[in-house]
C-alpha cells in the first residue's frame, strides 16, 4: 500500500504565538546537545538514549538518523525556538507506529532552563494540530510516566483541546534506564476516522 504521507510537502517551520517550531535539520545539533548536557539529570530517568549522556558526536548521529526518517516521511521532529531570541527550548516528535494508517507516538522533552513557561504545552498542542490536520493521522498515542506530573498536565490539555482519550494507567509498560525498575505510564490516544478527514478537506 502506498504511504499516504509520501506526497506531503513538509514546511520549514510552524509558528505559534510565542514559538517557532523548526523541522529538524543538522544545523540544530549544537543547540540540541547543549540542552541535553544542561538537562542531563532531569532527562536521564526518562530516556534510555540519555545513557550515557550523549556527546556531540552521539547527538550528530541521533539528529542525522531522525532527519533521515523525516525525509522519508516516517517520523516528524521539531526543534522549539522562542521567537525573537532564537533560544532553544526542546523538541517534540511524532514517531512512526504505522505509516500506512498513519499512526504515531508523540514524545517531547524540554531544556530545564526553559521549564515552567508553558512553552512545551504550546508546542505540543500545535504539533497535535499538525498531526490531525496536516498529516491526517488516524491515530496518535502518548504514554507519560505516572510520576511525570508536568508531562501528564500537557497530555490532559490534549484531552481538553483535541478530544484525546485517557485510557488509564498501564502497569509495567517500560523499564527505567535510571534504576532498572519497571514503571507505569498513563496512556492517551487520539483517533479520527477517514470519513471525518474527508469532511475536513471539503
Amino acid at each position: 500500500m502506498k504511504n499516504p504521507l509520501e506526497v506531503f510537502d513538509l514546511p520549514t517551520f510552524i509558528k505559534t504565538e510565542r514559538l517557532e517550531l523548526r523541522f529538524l535539520h543538522r544545523g540544530m545539533v549544537q543547540d540540541i546537545n547543549n540542552a541535553l548536557m544542561a538537562s542531563s539529570d532531569a532527562l536521564k530517568p526518562r530516556f534510555e538514549w540519555m545513557h550515557p549522556t550523549p556527546s556531540l558526536g552521539d547527538t550528530t548521529d541521533y539528529v542525522t538518523n531522525m532527519a533521515l526518517e523525516q525525509y522519508h516521511r516516517l517520523s516528524f521532529h521539531v526543534g522549539i525556538y522562542i521567537k525573537g531570541t532564537n533560544e532553544f527550548v526542546g523538541m517534540v516528535s511524532l514517531n512512526k507506529l504505522d505509516p500506512a494508517v498513519p499512526a504515531f507516538t508523540m514524545g517531547y522533552w524540554c531544556d530545564t532552563a526553559q521549564a515552567g513557561n508553558g512553552y512545551m504545552s504550546e508546542a505540543v498542542l500545535k504539533m497535535a494540530e499538525f498531526a490531525m490536520i496536516d498529516l491526517k493521522a488516524n491515530r496518535v498515542e502518548l504514554s507519560p510516566d505516572v510520576t511525570n506530573v508536568a508531562s501528564i498536565a500537557i497530555a490532559e490539555k490534549l484531552v481538553a483541546n483535541f478530544g484525546y482519550e485517557k485510557l488509564g494507567e498501564i502497569k509495567n509498560c517500560w523499564r527505567s534506564p535510571h534504576n532498572n525498575r519497571l514503571c507505569n505510564c498513563v496512556r492517551y490516544v487520539f483517533t479520527q476516522n477517514e470519513e471525518l478527514i474527508l469532511f475536513r478537506n471539503d
